[in-house]
């Protein structure tokens, strides 16, 4: 939330929401593109797991049939939403309790803080849908097995 804070320095509404708004979505079309494999990401190679031993234990392939499947990213989408709501109303709180929101546009100074803010707001989305969606995956494995 420290990007959030530091972001919320501006006082230019589109610069405010449209980075606070958008991001959680593209986090939502990287994973819809590139389905969560927590085998093939990186920190599974820093801690040694090996890939191709995942991809013949049962358990590891139902997990990510699971995460690859429409309910995981039905629950993404809604979640995409939430995080984009939450995220654009404390950016929005947040800038106001600092200073006056204007309506205005600065193109040259504007344009580079919206790439610049929905890069970091992407990479944090691409976090926190992460931790969600295998918190969600784990719970729905459990409630299989019983």
């Amino acid at each position: 939330m420290v990007v959030g804070f530091i972001y919320s320095r501006s006082e230019h509404l589109w610069v405010l929401l449209v980075p606070s708004m958008t991001s959680p979505f593209l986090a939502f079309g990287y994973f819809s593109i590139e389905p969560l494999n927590p085998y093939r990401d990186l920190l599974s190679r820093v801690q040694g797991i090996d890939l191709q031993t995942s991809e013949q234990h049962a358990n590891a392939q139902h997990l990510i049939t699971v995460l690859n499947s429409r309910e995981a990213k039905m629950f993404n989408l809604r979640l995409s939403c939430v995080i984009s709501i939450l995220l654009g109303a404390y950016v929005l709180i947040v800038a106001a309790l600092q200073h006056p929101i204007t309506l205005s546009f600065d193109p040259t100074d504007d344009l580079a803080w919206i790439v610049m803010a929905s890069f970091l707001f992407w990479a944090f989305s691409i976090g926190i849908q992460r931790q969600f969606l295998l918190r969600w995956a784990f719970a729905r494995l459990e409630l299989e097995q019983n």
